[in-house]
């Protein structure tokens, strides 16, 4: 797809609030809607950016990769003990930051907004940021899950013991005639969280919204919406 001017104008304006550690969840949800079209159907960048798009369709967040991941989550499931059924599902994610950064670069260094050495760098070293208000971004959004009873809502979670932010939905999964509400880890980063926050997003996780902004002193802080606490990253 060609970039006409105007496009290309708004993109690098975004991009240099990034690099200039001057963006908060605004300015990447508008870079992601904004090369969505510049991506190729089915890939991460726009199944997020169209959703980004079109946050009240009904059917959610809709990735090729999601059947997928069901299946091997229902797989996993009757494979763990029933005791213990969310064991070993972290390998179930749909995607990472890896993941995210990997087609994030290639959407833009095949039309020509990483010829910028300095520029490229720049980005790169707030790319851990980016992914925070991406989380934040799709936090109370539905993910399409054919199987399931109905489209599951994206919840914030913890993912390990460091701990780092990520997101999950609960699915229900038969096995032996018995049902589990079974957590399945979505998305998965390396946004650590302090202390407070760690406490407060529980492993089963029930929050679901929170805004990423810029506080006094220029940090990128994840607040809840109520704002009882500050969720530095």
């Amino acid at each position: 797809m060609r970039v006409t001017e105007l496009q290309r104008h708004h993109i690098n304006r975004q991009l240099g609030l990034i690099a200039n550690k001057r963006f908060d969840q605004d300015t990447v949800k508008l870079l992601l809607v904004d090369i969505r079209e510049l991506a190729r159907r089915g890939s991460i960048i726009r199944g997020i950016g169209d959703f980004l798009a079109h946050p009240m369709r009904d059917k959610g967040i809709s990735l090729p990769r999601v059947q997928a991941g069901y299946r091997e989550l229902v797989r996993r499931t009757a494979q763990a003990e029933q005791s213990s059924p969310d064991a070993g599902l972290d390998a179930c994610a749909l995607f990472d930051e890896k993941d995210f950064r990997q087609e994030f670069s290639q959407v833009l260094e095949s039309h020509g907004f990483l010829d910028d050495m300095y520029l490229a760098a720049s980005l790169r070293r707030e790319m851990t940021g980016v992914m925070l208000c991406v989380i934040c971004l799709l936090a109370g959004g539905r993910l399409t899950v054919a199987g399931a009873d109905e489209a599951p809502e994206l919840v914030l979670t913890t993912m390990s013991d460091r701990p780092t932010l990520g997101l999950s939905v609960t699915v229900t999964v038969e096995h032996k005639k018995r049902r589990f509400d079974v957590r399945w880890p979505v998305v998965t980063s390396s946004c650590l969280l302090d202390p407070r926050a760690a406490r407060k997003l529980s492993p089963a996780g029930d929050e679901r919204f929170a805004v990423v902004r810029r506080n006094p002193r220029g940090k990128l802080v994840m607040m809840t919406l109520d704002k009882d606490v500050d969720w530095a990253c």
